[in-house]
C-alpha cells in the first residue's frame, strides 16, 4: 500500500511541477524589447513616410563614450523602448555619413532630435540625457507626434551621390565660381572621386594638361601634389618639379613648365594629346 501512495504522491508532483512550468516558461521566455535602428538615413526617412510615423535621431560616434552610456542607461531601458516602438527609429554615425550630421549641425555628441509625422523638429537635445530627462523628451515627443508647427522644418538632407555625380556637380560649380573644377577634385578626400577626376582627364589630357601645369604653382600641397602625380600619369614630365621645395624653387620650375606648354603646337596638343616630345623626361623646356 505505501508504494502505491508514494507512487500517486509522485504523479501528483509531477503534474503540478509540469503545470507552473506552463505557466511561467512563457514569462521567462518572452524576450525584452528593444530599440530597432535603422542604420540608413535615407531608409529611416523613406520608413516613417511610408508608415506615417514620427522619427527619432540619434547622432553618434564610435567614440563617444556618452553615446554608449545612453544606450546602457536610456535605450536599454524597458519603457523607453515599448515607448519608441512607435517611432521610426534611425541611428547616424557622424563620420559615416557626415552629410546628415552637417545638414542637421550636429557638432556635439549624442544629439537626440524627434520629428514629428510632418518632417518637423518637435524636441531637440545636445548631450547624454540621463533616463528621466529622456522620459520627458519621449513624453513630449509623443505628445506631438501628429501636430504640425508653424516652423523647426527639418533640414533637406542631399542624397549619397556616386563618384561620377560629385565630379559633375562640382565642375559645375567651378565654372559657375569661376575655378578649376578638376585640380579640386584631384585632391577629394574621397579616393572614388579622385579616381573618377583622373579618368576623365585621361580621357580629355589635351585640354586638361595646360590646367594640370598652372596647378604646380598652387598654393596648397595637395593641388601640387596631385597636378604632378597626374602629368606623371600621362607621360608629361618634360622638366623635374618638387611639390615641397621652397616657394622660389617651385615657381622657378613652374615657370620652365609654362614655358614648354607655350611652346607645344595646339593642333597637334588637341588632336594628339602630349607631344611625343613631352614623355621624355630629358626633353628641355
Amino acid at each position: 500500500m505505501f508504494p502505491a501512495v508514494a507512487e500517486r504522491t509522485r504523479r501528483l508532483i509531477s503534474r503540478v511541477a509540469f503545470l507552473c512550468a506552463i505557466a511561467v516558461c512563457p514569462v521567462f521566455a518572452q524576450p525584452e524589447p528593444s530599440t530597432l535602428w535603422f542604420n540608413s538615413y535615407d531608409e529611416g526617412i523613406a520608413a516613417a513616410k511610408s508608415e506615417g510615423k514620427p522619427v527619432l535621431i540619434d547622432f553618434v560616434a564610435e567614440w563617444c563614450v556618452w553615446c554608449k552610456k545612453m544606450d546602457e542607461d536610456v535605450y536599454s531601458n524597458r519603457e523607453i523602448a515599448q515607448g519608441l516602438a512607435e517611432f521610426v527609429c534611425v541611428r547616424v554615425d557622424v563620420e559615416k555619413d557626415p552629410r546628415v550630421a552637417l545638414a542637421y549641425d550636429a557638432g556635439t555628441l549624442p544629439r537626440t532630435i524627434f520629428l514629428n509625422t510632418h518632417g518637423q523638429i518637435m524636441v531637440d537635445r545636445s548631450g547624454y540625457l540621463p533616463l528621466e530627462v529622456f522620459q520627458d523628451a519621449l513624453a513630449d515627443a509623443r505628445a506631438g507626434a501628429r501636430t504640425k508647427l508653424n516652423a523647426n522644418v527639418a533640414p533637406v538632407v542631399k542624397p549619397i551621390e556616386t563618384p561620377a555625380q560629385v565630379v559633375e556637380r562640382a565642375l559645375q560649380e567651378a565654372v559657375v565660381q569661376g575655378k578649376d573644377g578638376l585640380l579640386e577634385l584631384l585632391s577629394h578626400p574621397d579616393p572614388a572621386v579622385r579616381a573618377e577626376a583622373e579618368k576623365r582627364i585621361a580621357s580629355d589630357s589635351a585640354s586638361a594638361i595646360p590646367a594640370l601645369v598652372r596647378g604646380l604653382s598652387d598654393t596648397y600641397l595637395g593641388t601640387r601634389i596631385a597636378s604632378l602625380r597626374m602629368l606623371a600619369t600621362l607621360g608629361v614630365t618634360p622638366v623635374p618639379f618638387d611639390p615641397w621645395a621652397s616657394r622660389e624653387t617651385r615657381l622657378a620650375a613652374a615657370a620652365e613648365w609654362e614655358r614648354w606648354l607655350a611652346a607645344q603646337p595646339a593642333k597637334a596638343a588637341e588632336a594628339e594629346g602630349p607631344p611625343a616630345a613631352s614623355k621624355n623626361p630629358s626633353t628641355s623646356p
